[in-house]
C-alpha cells in the first residue's frame, strides 16, 4: 500500500508477475497517474472503488488477474480513459451505467466474467469507441446499436442481437475496406471466447493493418506478406516473440507517407520502432508514449511536425530516441528527463525553441547528446555537467546565451564538445581542462572573452581546437604545446596580441591554422612552413629563422 506516497507517478506497470492479494485502495492516491498495468497477475478480491480518484488516467489493464465482486461505478469518473481492460476475471453484478461517462473510451474488454444484466442503454453514448468484447458473461438484453460500426469486435458476443434502430443494418463489403473499416478487416474473423495469444495477435494484425492503409502500403518499397493471413514475422520488416507478439518493426527507407496513426500504440510488446528516412508527415502520436517496452524509436529523417509528445516521457525502457531532421517545434517537453535507460540522443535538425530543460541532466546513462541546428534560446544548465558517461555533446548551432557553465568540465567521457555558433558570452571556463578524452573543441562563432585558458594543455588527445570569431584576448598560451596530437588550430578573428609561443613547434601533426584577424606580433614556428591549410596570406608574420 505504501506505492500509495508515490504521488508525482504518472505510470505503474506491474504486468505478468506473480503478484497477489488484493489491490490496495491506497493507489486512488495516485492522482496523476496516467497508465495503470497490472494485468496478468494472481490477484484477488474487488476493484477498489478509489480508483475512482485517478481523474488523469488513460489507460487501466486489470485482465487475467483473478478479481471479483462487481464493477465499481467509481470508475465513471475517469474521464480521460481511453482503455479499460477487465476481461479474464470473476467480475459479478451488471454493468455499471456510470461507464457512460467515460466519453473519450476506445477499447472495453468485459469478456470471459460473470456480469449479468442488461447493457446499459448510457453506454450507447460513448462515440469514440473502437474496440468492445463482452462475451463468456451471462448478459441479456441488446447491444446499443452505436457499437455496430465499432472497428474491433473482438470474440464470441454471445449472440446478444444489436437493438432495433432504423439506421442498424448489416456491414457491407465496402465498409470492411473503408477507412473507417481498416481494424474490421483484419478482426472480422476473429472469433474466440477469450483473448488468448490467437486474439491478441489478430489484435496486432489489426494494428499493422490500419498502418499499412494510413501509410500509402501500396506504394512501399517492400510490402511483401502485408495484409495476408501469413504469420506476422513473414510480413516485411516485422519480428515477433515467441508467443507470436510483434516486438519489432523497421520500415526504414521503404517510402512510407502520411500520419502515424495512433493505434500504432496498441502494438504492446514492441520494443524496436524504426520508420526513419521515409515521408512521414503530421505529428508524432502521443499514443507511442504507452509503447512501454519500447527501447528504440528512430523517427528521423521525416517531415514530422508539432511539437515533441510530453507523453514519450514514460518510456522507461528507451535507451535510443532519435527524432533528427524534421519540423519539430515548441519547446522540448522536460519529462524527456525521465527515460533513465537512455543512450542516445537524437533530435537536432529540427524547429524547437525555448530553453534546454534541466531535466536532461538526468539522464545519466547518456552517451550521444545532439541538440544542434534548433532555435534554443536561454543558458546551458549547469546540470548537463551530470551526463558524465556522455561521449558525443552538440549544441550547436542554435541561440543559447550565458557563459558556459564550468560544470561541463565533469564529462570526463566526452570526445566532441560543439558549442560554436550561438551567442555565449563570458571566459572559456578553465575545468575544460579535465576533459582528458576530448578530440575535438569547438566553440566557434560566440561571444566569448577574456584569455585562453592554459588548462587547455591538458588535453593532450585533443586534435581539433576551433575558437574563432570571439573577443578572446591576451596570448596565446604556451601549454597548447602540449597538444602533440593536435591537426587543426584556428583561432582568426580575436583579439589575441603576443608572439606566438616557441613550445608550439611540438605540435607535429598539424595539419591547419588559422590566425588572422588578431593583434599577434613575432614570427610563426618554421615547422608550420609545411602545413597545407592556412591562412598565411592573410597574417603580416613570417616564419622564424631556425
Amino acid at each position: 500500500p505504501e506505492l500509495g506516497n508515490l504521488t508525482h507517478l504518472r505510470a505503474m506497470s506491474l504486468e505478468e508477475n506473480s503478484l497477489s492479494g488484493s489491490i490496495p485502495a491506497e493507489l486512488g492516491n495516485l492522482t496523476q497517474l496516467r497508465s495503470l498495468d497490472l494485468d496478468e497477475n494472481d490477484l484477488s478480491g474487488p476493484i477498489p472503488a478509489e480508483l475512482g480518484n485517478l481523474t488523469q488516467l488513460r489507460s487501466l489493464y486489470l485482465d487475467e488477474c483473478g478479481l471479483s465482486g462487481p464493477i465499481p461505478p467509481e470508475l465513471g469518473n475517469l474521464a480521460q480513459l481511453r482503455t479499460l481492460l477487465l476481461n479474464d476475471n470473476d467480475l459479478s453484478g451488471s454493468i455499471p451505467p456510470e461507464l457512460g461517462n467515460l466519453r473519450h473510451l476506445q477499447s472495453l474488454q468485459l469478456a470471459e466474467n460473470d456480469l449479468s444484466g442488461e447493457i446499459p442503454s448510457e453506454l450507447g453514448g460513448i462515440p469514440n469507441l473502437r474496440e468492445w468484447n463482452i462475451g463468456g458473461n451471462q448478459l441479456d438484453g441488446c447491444i446499443p446499436t452505436t457499437w455496430s460500426t465499432a472497428a474491433s469486435i473482438s470474440g464470441d458476443q454471445s449472440d446478444l442481437p444489436f437493438c432495433p434502430s432504423p439506421a442498424a443494418v448489416e456491414p457491407d463489403s465496402e465498409s470492411l475496406f473503408g477507412l473507417n473499416g481498416d481494424l474490421l478487416y483484419a478482426l472480422y474473423r476473429v472469433s474466440l471466447r477469450t483473448l488468448t495469444h490467437q486474439a491478441l495477435q489478430g489484435l496486432d494484425r489489426a494494428a499493422l493493418t490500419s498502418l499499412y492503409l494510413a501509410l500509402g502500403g501500396d506504394d512501399w518499397v517492400n510490402s511483401e506478406n502485408w495484409l495476408s493471413d501469413n504469420p506476422l514475422d513473414t510480413w516485411y520488416g516485422v519480428t515477433t516473440d515467441l508467443n507470436g507478439r510483434v516486438t519489432g518493426l523497421d520500415l526504414r527507407g521503404n517510402q512510407l507517407s502520411g500520419a502515424i496513426p495512433a493505434l500504432i500504440g496498441r502494438l504492446s510488446h514492441l520494443n524496436r520502432l524504426v520508420i526513419d528516412d521515409n515521408q512521414l508527415t503530421g505529428q508524432i502520436p502521443s499514443e507511442i508514449g504507452y509503447l512501454t517496452h519500447l527501447k528504440t524509436l528512430d523517427l528521423d529523417r521525416n517531415q514530422l511536425t508539432g511539437s515533441i509528445p510530453a507523453e514519450l516521457g514514460f518510456l522507461s525502457n528507451l535507451e535510443r530516441l532519435d527524432l533528427t531532421g524534421n519540423q519539430l517545434s515548441g519547446s522540448i517537453p522536460p519529462q524527456l528527463g525521465n527515460l533513465a535507460a537512455l543512450r542516445t540522443l537524437f533530435i537536432d535538425e529540427n524547429r524547437l525553441t525555448g530553453s534546454i530543460p534541466p531535466e536532461l541532466g538526468n539522464l545519466t546513462e547518456l552517451r550521444t547528446f545532439y541538440l544542434e541546428e534548433n532555435r534554443l534560446t536561454g543558458p546551458i544548465p549547469p546540470e548537463l555537467g551530470n551526463l558524465v558517461q556522455v561521449s558525443l555533446f552538440s549544441l550547436e548551432e542554435n541561440d543559447l546565451s550565458g557563459s558556459i557553465p564550468p560544470e561541463l568540465g565533469n564529462l570526463a567521457e566526452v570526445r566532441t564538445l560543439y558549442l560554436d555558433e550561438n551567442e555565449l558570452s563570458g571566459p572559456i571556463p578553465p575545468e575544460l581542462g579535465n576533459l582528458a578524452h576530448l578530440r575535438v573543441l569547438d566553440l566557434d562563432e560566440n561571444e566569448l572573452s577574456g584569455p585562453i585558458p592554459p588548462e587547455l594543455g591538458n588535453l593532450t588527445e585533443l586534435r581539433t581546437l576551433f575558437l574563432r570569431e570571439n573577443n578572446l584576448s591576451g596570448p596565446i598560451p604556451a601549454e597548447l604545446g602540449n597538444l602533440a596530437d593536435l591537426k587543426w588550430l584556428y583561432l582568426e578573428d580575436n583579439e589575441l596580441s603576443g608572439e606566438i609561443p616557441s613550445e608550439l613547434v611540438n605540435l607535429a601533426h598539424l595539419q591547419g591554422f588559422s590566425l588572422g584577424a588578431n593583434q599577434l606580433s613575432g614570427c610563426i614556428p618554421i615547422s608550420w612552413s609545411r602545413v597545407i591549410h592556412s591562412d598565411l596570406d592573410e597574417v603580416d608574420m613570417t616564419f622564424c629563422v631556425e
